[in-house]
């Protein structure tokens, strides 16, 4: 199946002159056969974060915060309350330091593009996808994050099990207009805990959610990880699932 939407590739940015350059020319060399644009949201940066991104000049779109986000969870909520919503594109969100799979994008769109045939464009659709987690240089450190994390991706299957555990990372998220609408309101977001978590659960309350079951990028571990990846431990499990179950109710109380 072929899709011709728009592609747009929501990209926060903070002190990345070390990977950005890879990860933006890994999402420019998607094989995808509709318009692909990648809007980027920098917030004021020490280092060469912006000399990186403006050597791809018109190929991406530039957003300088003019206050400081503080965080990727505020600077990807931020984006997607600022972003105006086009009712002909799907929404991909992009860490810095990832390198995508070149079929990464077609992927994902052609499935949202089967959901959207099925419960119609005015639904609410979320595609998300597993990962290959890696070290700094991209030597694979688990050829499955699902399985590195002991995740079960059904579970978004029963909503009010990701109050206990959240089943996707943001990264690997691709979302139809009509959720990019309800993700625009004005939050306060202090309040939620994690971008990609809330995402997933405004998703899953109020539309449709799919996943693919196979690694589109690698997913890279460093020193500079704002969350990064741990393995997994049921102890580990137990202790995040209860720390995070009040923080989790307050972001979708908004």
């Amino acid at each position: 199946m072929k899709t011709h939407k728009k592609a747009k590739v929501i990209l926060a940015a903070f002190n990345g002159e070390r990977h950005i350059k890879e990860q933006i020319s890994s999402i420019l060399s998607s094989e995808y056969p509709g318009p692909l644009r990648v809007q980027i949201y920098l917030d004021r940066s020490s280092d060469s974060t912006e000399s990186e991104i403006q050597l791809f000049g018109d190929k991406v779109e530039l957003q300088k915060n003019p206050t400081p986000s503080g965080s990727a969870k505020a600077n990807f909520l931020n984006a997607l309350q600022s972003l105006d919503c086009e009712n002909d594109t799907y929404y991909f969100l992009s860490d810095q330091d990832d390198v995508w799979n070149t079929k990464k994008v077609l992927k994902t769109a052609n499935m949202l593009a089967r959901m959207e045939q099925k419960h119609g464009e005015d639904t609410p659709c979320l595609v998300f996808s597993d990962s290959e987690v890696t070290d700094s240089k991209l030597e694979p450190i688990s050829k499955s994050y699902f399985y590195y994390e002991n995740i079960n991706p059904d579970i978004f299957r029963t909503p009010e099990s990701l109050f206990f555990q959240n089943a996707a990372q943001g990264c690997t998220f691709g979302f139809n207009s009509a959720l990019k609408r309800k993700l625009s309101r004005q939050l306060d977001t202090e309040k939620i805990k994690m971008h990609d978590h809330w995402i997933l659960l405004a998703a899953a309350y109020t539309g449709k959610v799919s996943y693919i079951n196979e690694p589109l990028l690698q997913y890279r571990q460093h020193e500079k990880n704002e969350v990064g990846s741990r393995k997994y431990s049921p102890i580990n499990l137990a202790v995040r699932s209860i720390r995070n179950l009040k923080k989790t109710k307050a972001s979708v109380d908004q």
